[in-house]
């Protein structure tokens, strides 16, 4: 039995853990709630923004996971056409592990989304009317005299500087998906740690989703005018283009649960900034001149990420440290994965 379990990675163990815990937490406390079915297409949608490109990004993404099956299938493809040699049974093994061994690393993100993303709409519904967004607010204001999401789009207001920070923060989730594609190209030890640090990332996050439960500024303080909070920012100026841009992100993140529409209480701490982080860490493993490209678009995109009212700033503050727990743990978990594997009765 121990033989079997240590064929396990450990990443894939927590992929297991975390589904189970949060299917559990939806069954008892939310009877059943939000269908996972649903769930992961909104998290698709809100990760993505409605970037009509990036479905066809991912499959790209995907295409690539699956270098080595076209390398062994396109071998024995000459191997039989041109030089007609039999087909051997230790070369349909080799295929099928070629196709099988990506879904396999693969596994643990997947088996994962269901359940995850199920369990933040239900946390969302339950908090959509009691949400602390004044208090995240009123921490920025301590903090800077205002809140940054208010001053960049006056500070920033040129047409130029709207679309280059739509285009980089847009670009977040291709990206992390970029960064995952490479990490498997160059090395899978540093891609079971990306996927790992992800994972516990996670963990980490979602009791604070429920914690502290918040919506993005523009849907609290910009887009609408119901509720106590709402539409009270009279220093906010900002033109016409960003309101829509922000207008168009509220519709892709909205879902309808029970009748009403919900957004995502998950902005503290922002995964974006999480995601953005780990990418510029693991590519620079790597490939250490990727910094010279990820370090401005990281930048860029989480300053999109407060130019379009998506995040306060203390989401990105907590996101920080969110980032280096998740990482040295995953690197820990790892650690002692290769110890426990390599021991002996």
């Amino acid at each position: 039995m121990e033989t079997y379990i240590k064929r396990i990675p450990i990443e894939l163990a927590m992929a297991i853990v975390i589904a189970l815990v949060a299917l559990g937490i939806t069954m008892f406390f939310y009877h059943g709630g939000a269908p996972s079915g649903n769930s992961v297409v909104w998290i698709f949608r809100y990760f993505s923004f409605g970037n009509p490109y990036f479905l066809w990004f991912i499959l790209f993404i995907f295409a690539l996971f699956l270098k080595d099956f076209y390398v062994a299938a396109g071998r024995l493809f000459i191997s039989f056409i041109l030089y007609h040699k039999p087909i051997r049974r230790s070369d349909i093994k080799r295929i099928l592990y070629c196709l099988w061994y990506p879904l396999y690393l693969l596994a643990p993100l997947t088996i994962a989304s269901g359940p995850i993303s199920s369990l933040l709409a239900n946390i969302s519904y339950q908090s959509r009317s009691n949400t602390l967004d004044g208090f995240l607010l009123g921490l920025d204001v301590k903090l800077f005299g205002t809140s940054p999401f208010i001053v960049l789009p006056t500070i920033l207001a040129g047409q130029t500087v709207t679309t280059l920070l739509k285009g980089a923060y847009f670009s977040l989730s291709i990206g992390a998906s970029a960064m995952l594609a490479l990490l498997y190209l160059k090395n899978t030890a540093v891609f079971r740690l990306a996927v790992t640090s992800f994972l516990m990332s996670i963990i980490i996050a979602y009791p604070l989703f429920y914690l502290v439960p918040c919506q993005t500024p523009a849907h609290v303080f910009i887009n609408h005018t119901d509720g106590n909070q709402r539409n009270t920012l009279t220093p906010y100026t900002a033109s016409q283009s960003i309101k829509d841009i922000m207008l168009s992100i509220e519709k892709q993140e909205t879902f309808v649960m029970n009748n009403e529409q919900i957004v995502p209480v998950s902005c503290f701490p922002s995964m974006h900034t999480v995601a953005t982080l780990m990418s510029v860490y693991f590519l620079a493993i790597v490939m250490p001149w990727s910094l010279f490209i990820t370090v401005p678009w990281g930048f860029l995109a989480l300053t999109g990420g407060l130019y379009f009212a998506q995040h306060y700033f203390v989401d990105y503050i907590i996101a920080v440290p969110v980032t280096l727990v998740s990482v040295v743990l995953a690197d820990q978990l790892l650690r002692w994965e290769r110890r426990w594997k390599t021991s002996y009765p």
